[in-house]
């Protein structure tokens, strides 16, 4: 760039009609110009209005189109018309956001967008405590900044040093949009092409793999690739199903006792406590020497844990924890309101986070945390995490996107600590049938017969030990994976259901008079609550997947169709287990059969957490490889 030293420079005053403000405004550069031979334009660090100056990397807040907008200055610039511009980064307030009410009034978010405007239209200055660290704070700032806001991914990240060391002239954001320029194709690449394209109209396939063989302006010769299923579905049953260790579980507290009993049986090696969490919290902050900082209710002061010094060794302390993996319950519908039971939940996990101060947290609720827009749960623990200096996103994942057969979604949040690399969410790796995946999956869906079909007629029951035994191999590498060195099989066993009815609603029901029968059928087996449920008494699809996981999968359940595909029975603990993915080995506690089916229904799919935990491993290697560069 040529450089040329310059006195300082005094603008015409503003014209009436000229812009929205009207008056007349003195506008005069006080930093020497620098000349951009790209654009022309003459490039300008600071300016002074009506006395007031105004340098780059300040904040102003700018009137566009009617509204106020705050504005972080990259650079000024006078075009060769004589304009008096400037270009910045655009700042949201935390209200604007979806944190609505729940916002810190002073808080301000960078966006991913910028604007250039004149700089008549500056109203004012305003001070901004831009915070790279989130503990370094200026209480006589107007507002404070420590994150980037990006809508579309739901995430709030931390303010990285180097956007704000862009040379004068240059914009962090719109160097990110010059690197979106779409690539052009080469001869020889392999592209996802919408199978609709093709002529594929088989709705269970929605991309297929391509070859580039010519491109010209508009058109692209390519040659498809087939996979195995595309010729035929019978005889191929691909996954892709890979072990991810992340870390070792050294501490889980559960407030069941069977659940705690099964999470220890599976994990032998982790410190399970069978407490209620709050109880639990109290405990390490009074061993700590924290305790006059604990809040709590003389409930959780009278179910204190007395513990021995054994257990009081085996408890984490601040420092000890890099992440803390927690769930909430099932969100209930309704007005603005906050569930007692269910904040109570989100405010003691919180309150672990501000206790030990893990690198990272994750938190797995139903989807409806996300999608409710009443819910102030979800908005609240944002704002709590962001208050204690961590980046967050959030998310839902459905986990037939991942390998397992089932149409079940869960939304989650991940935070990570300020000078931490905030994991991204997991690519989906198989088509589901569920949703519209456009982005495209390398692998097709998962279906039931995929799952649960080598359960049908494979077993041998062997009378003397109590168990069943496998007499086949498996038919599709989900089972492979999933049955693994297995030889027993335990839980096959269905729930004490209405079978019977089922089994004599399908043998009588058209066998005598129609309406007669339908009648007698709802009197007996249907409640009031369950006439408008579709698929009651339904069969599953040996094509098609499992609904949500369900703690009563019953021909009458809530969530409809329940029913083995190929028996007149309700599905048994382990088909339930294979559908959310969990392995043949896994061993569930319970007095009865509706506490395990619980224990799978509350549960996180193995196979998502699978790929969660990729992610945050790709974290953490990405953080290495940072701090050693």
């Amino acid at each position: 760039m040529e450089i040329r030293q310059e006195e300082s420079m005094e603008v015409e005053h503003d014209k009436p009609g000229g812009g929205p403000n009207t008056s007349e405004k003195m506008v005069t550069w006080i930093k020497a110009p620098i000349h951009d031979p790209v654009s022309g334009d003459m490039l300008f660090g600071g300016a002074s209005l009506n006395g007031e100056s105004l340098l780059v990397k300040e904040v102003a807040l700018v009137e566009e189109n009617g509204c106020d907008v705050l504005v972080l200055v990259q650079y000024m610039y006078q075009r060769s018309d004589q304009s008096k511009m400037a270009h910045g980064r655009v700042l949201e307030k935390g209200c604007d956001t979806f944190l609505g009410n729940a916002a810190n009034p002073k808080e301000v978010f960078l966006k991913e967008n910028c604007i250039d405007f004149m700089l008549e239209n500056v109203k004012r200055k305003v001070k901004l405590d831009l915070r790279l660290n989130p503990y370094k704070t200026d209480e006589s700032a107007e507002f404070f900044c420590r994150n980037v806001y990006l809508k579309e991914k739901g995430a709030f990240l931390r303010i990285q040093k180097k956007e704000l060391e862009q040379r004068i002239g240059k914009c962090s954001v719109c160097r990110k949009i010059e690197a979106l320029v779409p690539q052009k194709l080469e001869r020889g690449e392999y592209v996802y092409v919408k199978a609709m394209f093709l002529g594929k109209d088989d709705i269970k396939i929605t991309h297929v793999v391509c070859e580039v063989l010519n491109v010209d302006e508009r058109w692209v010769e390519v040659r498809r690739f087939y996979r195995p299923e595309d010729i035929s579905a019978e005889t191929s049953y691909e996954a892709d199903l890979r072990e991810v260790r992340v870390g070792f579980t050294n501490w889980a507290f559960e407030h069941d006792e069977n659940a705690a009993k099964s999470f220890k049986l599976n994990h032998p090696n982790t410190e399970v406590f069978s407490v209620n969490c709050a109880v639990m919290l109290r405990n390490l902050m009074e061993m700590s020497g924290s305790i006059h900082y604990c809040i709590s209710d003389t409930k959780s002061v009278s179910l204190g844990m007395k513990l021995s010094k054994d257990q009081e060794k085996k408890l984490p302390f601040w420092g000890e924890v890099q992440l803390i993996i927690g769930s909430l319950p099932e969100v209930t519908d309704g007005k603005d309101l906050i569930n007692e039971h269910e904040w109570n939940r989100a405010t003691t996990l919180l309150s672990y986070v501000d206790f030990l101060r893990p690198n990272f947290f994750l938190l797995a609720s139903d989807k409806k945390l996300v999608t409710l827009p009443t819910n102030q749960i979800f908005r609240l623990t944002f704002k709590t995490l962001l208050q204690l200096g961590y980046q967050v996103r959030y998310g839902i994942i459905e986990a037939g996107c991942h390998g397992v057969p089932q149409a079940g979604r869960k939304s989650f949040i991940v935070a990570a600590y300020y000078d931490e690399i905030l994991p991204e969410w997991p690519e989906p790796m198989h088509v589901s049938l569920c949703t519209n995946c456009d982005i495209g999956a390398p692998f097709r869906s998962i279906t039931i017969k995929d799952s649960i079909g080598d359960l049908m007629l494979c077993l041998d029951w062997d009378l003397e030990e109590g168990f069943l035994y496998f007499k086949n191999q498996p038919v599709s590498w989900f089972q492979s994976i999933i049955r693994g060195n297995q030889k027993v099989l335990k839980d096959h066993v269905e729930l004490n259901s209405k079978w019977v009815d089922l089994n004599w609603v399908r043998n009588k029901l058209f066998k005598e008079d129609l309406d007669l029968n339908l009648n007698l059928v709802r009197k007996q087996l249907f409640k009031e609550e369950h006439e408008k449920i579709q698929g009651l008494f339904g069969k599953l699809d040996w094509l098609g997947k499992f609904p949500s996981a369900s703690p009563h999968p019953k021909p009458i359940g809530k969530l409809g169709t329940w029913s083995h595909p190929g028996h007149n029975r309700p599905l048994t603990v382990r088909e339930c287990a294979r559908a959310q993915g969990f392995s043949d080995s896994f061993i569930f506690c319970g007095d009865d059969i509706h506490e395990k089916h619980q224990q799978i229904a509350s549960s996180v799919s193995p196979v998502v957490a699978m790929a969660l935990g990729k992610k945050l491993l790709e974290a953490v290697q990405a953080k290495r490889k940072q701090s050693s560069s």
